[in-house]
């Protein structure tokens, strides 16, 4: 597979999924993201004066992202204020009036704000809309008498008409790339858009090798479980062929079946596929070959199997005069002919499948 298919296919975990705090701040922070945002709110002149810097403010909050000046011979520039916010209303717009005060006293100059607003914004906080920016025509101005030069909000409807542009505009790539939350560019509905791959491939190139040892620990997991399983099953059948008294056989099987009960909650609950089979010997092509794993994998045990294992277990102990109603009811008991409805339904199917076997 090539470079350019293996991003395309590359997928981010949910927990680092876009518009997530880890997943927003550090790829903001990659210097061509920084001069795509200065560019467009204060224009390329200042392309390459804006770095990122620390966050943390005297009254102990913390804000996302904050780009200021590199050199103190451009402090007339504006420090420029970036949040990625779930949902938009009046508690954000108050905390972002904190922030911009806090800055206001370490920096001596009030900030531009740009927030991006990734699922709802609520209608105290549109009501509240200005004449905007025509530098920034797809979003919505606030007011912000005093404590920021301008206060930038984009959302899902707010760049909505301008998504069908070549190409998007870098700020709208950014906030459609966290707006959005998709887990692969493959999914995205504007992956042809060289902004949109830029931030994929900063995700992948930060979050790679996490990923990376996530998918081993899954499929470790997986394999757990799987062979958990099948030894429990092969106990089953062990149980079955080995213990002839009643009372021992059902307590035992009901531990097993407990065991069995809480890999496949396990299994439904991570989505895991606990149903691998290992290739019969008599399956010796190369492409079988090159499917299976060199793990040890135990082969599955057919609960059809199990059924008449069983059978034959208790007619070889009691002879042919056996009570075929109590070999149900007990079988029943731990957990065998599942798809029967009646004893007799067992004794018919088990001598039509002896006969085929024959």
């Amino acid at each position: 597979m090539n470079k350019e298919k293996k991003d395309l296919l590359f997928r981010l975990t949910n927990g680092h999924k876009p518009g997530s705090d880890l997943m927003s701040r550090l790829v903001l922070l990659k210097s061509e993201i920084i001069n795509l945002v200065v560019s467009t709110v204060i224009g390329n002149s200042a392309v390459g004066k804006y770095r990122a810097v620390p966050t943390d403010w005297p009254n102990r909050m913390k804000s996302d992202v904050v780009y200021e000046p590199i050199s103190c011979r451009d402090r007339e520039l504006p420090p420029i204020l970036l949040e990625i916010q779930h949902t938009v209303d009046m508690a954000f717009y108050l905390r972002v009036n904190e922030y911009c005060l806090q800055m206001i006293k370490q920096k001596h100059v009030p900030p531009i704000v740009v927030a991006i607003g990734i699922n709802n914004t609520v209608s105290a906080v549109l009501d509240m809309a200005v004449k905007g920016d025509e530098k920034i025509p797809f979003a919505i101005a606030l007011p912000c008498p005093g404590w920021a030069r301008s206060f930038s909000l984009i959302n899902a409807g707010t760049i909505n008409p301008h998504l069908d542009t070549q190409p998007l505009a870098p700020l709208v790539a950014i906030a459609h790339f966290f707006i959005e939350q998709k887990t692969s560019l493959i999914s995205m509905t504007r992956r042809d858009d060289p902004t949109i791959q830029k931030l994929f491939f900063y995700a992948k190139e930060i979050f790679g090798t996490d990923i990376q040892k996530y998918e081993n620990v899954v499929e470790t997991f997986n394999q757990s479980c799987t062979q958990m399983k099948q030894q429990l099953s092969k106990a089953q059948q062990t149980l079955v062929e080995d213990v002839m008294d009643i009372n021992q056989r059902k307590r035992t099987a009901q531990v097993l079946d407990d065991g069995l009960l809480f890999i496949n909650e396990i299994s439904k609950k991570h989505r895991l596929n606990t149903h691998q089979t290992v290739a019969s010997s008599s399956s010796s092509s190369k492409s079988k070959q090159a499917a299976t794993t060199n793990t040890d994998v135990l082969p599955v045990i057919e609960r059809k199997n199990l059924n008449w294992t069983f059978v034959n277990s208790w007619r070889s102990h009691f002879g042919d005069e056996m009570d075929w109603q109590k070999l149900y009811n007990v079988g029943k008991d731990i957990g065998l002919f599942e798809t029967y409805s009646s004893a007799k339904a067992v004794k018919s199917s088990y001598f039509r499948a002896k006969s085929q076997s024959n």
